[in-house]
């Protein structure tokens, strides 16, 4: 951070930088988890920021990155990327948000791996009788302020979901906006806690940490419901609950 702050962001340098590992998608434990970047970059000056979701995005935040002059950093998985968007309709946009989804009772702002959790847990709240709006926000830095004011204008409660910490991440950027602007609303965060991951599975972390559709789904009843959503992880002295414990390579969780 040292180098990116002096040697890049403050001359202003016209350097692109990606970041392989964001949050719970690498299975090498806290010292490859990139659960604190966002915070990191976005307290950096003259920094620009994106986080892709979707294999379309990937195509294309290349070009976006480039047209850009100064410098950027993508957030960007190193394994397979979904597909969530039409590549002949959706272009990636820094500054700009997308409303996936659209409803009137919660909203769940999103960005990266979460937008695919976003849409799943938007199923099961329907399922339920609840409407959802669903927020794509790949560009953190600078943030759509007005899309997010459209879409809290029109729910009962807002639910960011971070593939990262919940200090300085998407969710702190939208509350910023919320806070700017003097908007009242029911609000959660989605994320990992004042806390390291752990070395496991994608799918387990995301479970740990109440990242899975039904945990978010969850979240947003609760929050609706004018409840304090369960926080993550549970309680380790439960007898019904098994964690990785130490640097969580134990069998069970190799795969």
């Amino acid at each position: 951070m040292d180098q990116i702050v002096n040697a890049i962001a403050y001359p202003r340098r016209n350097v692109k930088i990606v970041g392989m590992m964001p949050g719970i998608t690498s299975h090498g434990g806290p010292s490859h988890q990139a659960i604190d970047d966002l915070s990191l970059m976005r307290g950096t000056p003259h920094m620009t920021i994106l986080d892709i979701g979707d294999a379309v995005e990937a195509a294309q935040f290349a070009k976006v990155a480039y047209d850009i002059d100064g410098p950027v950093y993508i957030r960007l998985r190193s394994r397979r990327q979904p597909r969530l968007f039409d590549a002949a309709k959706y272009q990636l946009e820094v500054g700009q948000s997308y409303l996936l989804r659209e409803g009137t009772d919660v909203a769940l702002v999103t960005s990266g791996i979460m937008t695919k959790r976003a849409l799943d847990a938007a199923a099961l709240l329907e399922d339920q009788g609840i409407s959802t709006n669903v927020l794509h926000v790949p560009s953190i830095k600078p943030i759509d302020s007005e899309g997010i004011l459209e879409v809290a204008a029109k729910s009962r409660a807002l639910i960011t979901l971070d593939n990262h910490s919940i200090i300085g991440g998407l969710g702190s950027a939208v509350g910023d906006v919320l806070l700017d602007h003097n908007v009242r609303i029911p609000f959660h965060r989605v994320g990992l806690s004042d806390q390291f991951a752990k070395a496991a599975s994608e799918a387990y972390l995301a479970r740990l940490f109440g990242m899975e559709a039904d945990q978010i789904a969850q979240a947003a009843v609760s929050v609706l419901q004018g409840k304090k959503p369960q926080s993550y992880p549970v309680d380790e002295s439960k007898e019904h609950v098994v964690l990785a414990r130490g640097g969580g390579w134990e069998e069970k969780w190799k795969k």
